[in-house]
């Protein structure tokens, strides 16, 4: 964008409205430190518990700039605090995520089999406070696409509960691709474990030259 003959180029500037400003903030710590804060619960003002951020705009603004690392990193992010937290995505949940993602992508996806387990799992009296029918009607009425999803789903029997699924089956790689993620961690943790090994020999077997620094200096005795 900054290096060629775009206008943002020659403004030296880019305007982003449309896209969350936390969000943003979220993709340059990811930028610069390559990692993504914990999805992990806080109390809000209310004394209940929410999350720190928004994983729905963070993704949404990770797959408008075609950054699948990040967006498969964000779906392990949710799918990891629903664990901890004991939930499924809620209709609001899903409504947002159908609204602010393309068709079809892997969050859209997790909102409805959450929604489609809860519907077809749970017992009524279990669900209809959180997942009243009135606002699982208005995913139907406003979000074609995800009326289409549930028609599909109901024709192959009874969906899974996302939170117990594996990882890749929200992530933007193929089935039969390899899972970039777990390459990275596999490389992170092979070079800790270098690292580690490393240390282990040099205090073992330090240097000749960083035994004479560290020894003490020798006393010389006086000239007679």
């Amino acid at each position: 964008m900054f290096n060629g003959s775009f206008k943002e180029c020659t403004e030296n500037s880019v305007k982003l409205p449309e896209d969350d400003p936390d969000a943003f903030d979220m993709l340059i710590n990811w930028v610069y430190f390559r990692g993504v804060r914990d999805l992990t619960g806080i109390v809000g003002s209310d004394g209940e518990e929410v999350a720190p951020w928004d994983p729905i705009e963070f993704y949404a603004l990770a797959e408008k700039l075609c950054l699948p690392g990040l967006q498969d990193t964000i779906m392990d992010c949710i799918s990891k605090y629903h664990k901890n937290t004991n939930e499924l995505p809620s209709p609001d949940f899903a409504y947002r995520a159908y609204a602010r993602t393309s068709d079809r992508s892997r969050l859209q996806k997790y909102a409805f089999l959450g929604i489609q387990h809860v519907l077809e799992i749970l017992l009524h009296e279990d669900t209809e406070d959180g997942w009243p029918t009135c606002e699982i009607q208005k995913l139907f009425k406003d979000h074609d696409n995800f009326a289409r999803d549930y028609i599909d789903s109901v024709r192959t029997g009874v969906g899974e509960d996302p939170r117990e699924m594996s990882k890749c089956e929200f992530h933007t790689h193929g089935i039969a691709e390899a899972c970039t993620l777990e390459d990275r961690k596999r490389k992170i943790s092979a070079q800790s474990q270098g690292q580690a090994k490393r240390q282990c020999r040099e205090a073992e077997f330090p240097s000749p030259a960083s035994s004479a620094a560290s020894s003490p200096a020798s006393a010389t005795a006086p000239a007679s």
